[in-house]
C-alpha cells in the first residue's frame, strides 16, 4: 500500500465504501481546489464470499438491491466515481467488513443487525490489529482524519481504534455522516456532555463545497435510498446539517 516517497496534506480514513465522502466530501473538495493531495483510503473492500453469506448480510445487500457476487465491485466503483467528483486519490484495502468477518471457529463475528451498532466483539480485537498494520503502510501526511465514531458501528470503531493505535494523538477526527444528524446526543455520547478534552473546529464551506460534496454522494446510488430515502433527500439532509454547524465539523483531543 506505501506510495513511496509522496506526502499528502490530508489522508481521509473510511471504513466503507462512501464514509469519508458522505462526512468530509466539502472539505475535501476545498482542500483539493486550493492545489493540496488528498488521499482516501476505503478499508473494507473485499468481496463476499458467495458459497458463505448470513441472513443478516443477505438482508443489508437486499436494501441496496445489491447481487451477493457482485456487491463489493459495484460499491467500488462507486467510491470511484465519488473521489473522481471531488478530485481525490483512492485506495482500496482488501480488508472484510463487519458481516464478513468470521471468528476462529467460522462463524459469523456479527450474526445479526443489531450487533453491528454495539460494542466491539472480542473476536474483533485481533483484526484491529491487522487494520493497524494496513495503517502503517500508509504514505506520510501532513493530516490523518479517522470517524469520531458516532452511531457506534463496529467498523468505525475499529477504524478508529487502529488509528489511535497508530497516530496516537496527532490523529483528528470526523463526525460520522449522517448518523450525527440522526441520533439526538449521538456527538454527547462519544464525547461526553461537557466534551472535556476535545476541541473542535468547524470548516466553512461555500455552496461550491457543498455541492461537490452532494454530486459526490449521488455516484453512491446503491447508498441513495437507505440513507436519504432518495436522491431528493441528500440536498435536503447535507445542508441541514450544514447550516446547523456552520459546514463540515472536526474535532481533536486536547
Amino acid at each position: 500500500m506505501t506510495e513511496g516517497s509522496t506526502t499528502y496534506d490530508a489522508i481521509y480514513l473510511s471504513p466503507h465504501l462512501d464514509d469519508a465522502v458522505l462526512s468530509c466530501g466539502g472539505q475535501i473538495f476545498r482542500r483539493i481546489a486550493e492545489g493540496q493531495r488528498v488521499l482516501i483510503l476505503t478499508l473494507f473492500t473485499q468481496d463476499f464470499s458467495t458459497s458463505d453469506v448470513s441472513e443478516a448480510t443477505r438482508t443489508v445487500l437486499d436494501l441496496m438491491s445489491l447481487p451477493v457476487d457482485e456487491a463489493m465491485a459495484i460499491r467500488r466503483q462507486e467510491d470511484l466515481n465519488a473521489c473522481r467528483v471531488l478530485g481525490a486519490e483512492l485506495i482500496h484495502c482488501p480488508l472484510p467488513e463487519a458481516l464478513a468477518r468470521r471468528d476462529a471457529q467460522g462463524k459469523p463475528v456479527y450474526g445479526s443487525l443489531s450487533q453491528l451498532f454495539g460494542p466491539m466483539s472480542f473476536s474483533d480485537f485481533p483484526f484491529v490489529n491487522e487494520v493497524a498494520e494496513a495503517l502503517r503502510g500508509l504514505p506520510e501526511a501532513k493530516e490523518v482524519f479517522a470517524p469520531l465514531t458516532i452511531g457506534s458501528h463496529v467498523d468505525h470503531q475499529v477504524v478508529r481504534q487502529a488509528a489511535e493505535d497508530v497516530f496516537g494523538t496527532e490523529l483528528s477526527y470526523y463526525e460520522d455522516f449522517p448518523y450525527v444528524a440522526w441520533r439526538r446526543f449521538a456527538l454527547q455520547k462519544v464525547l461526553g456532555w461537557r466534551k472535556k478534552g476535545w476541541r473542535s473546529e468547524v470548516v466553512a464551506l461555500e455552496e461550491k463545497d457543498l455541492q461537490a460534496r452532494i454530486d459526490a454522494i449521488r455516484a453512491y446510488s446503491t447508498q441513495l435510498k437507505p440513507l436519504f430515502k432518495g436522491e431528493a433527500g441528500i440536498e435536503k439532509s447535507v445542508h441541514g446539517w450544514a447550516r446547523k454547524v456552520g459546514g463540515e465539523r472536526l474535532w481533536r483531543r486536547v
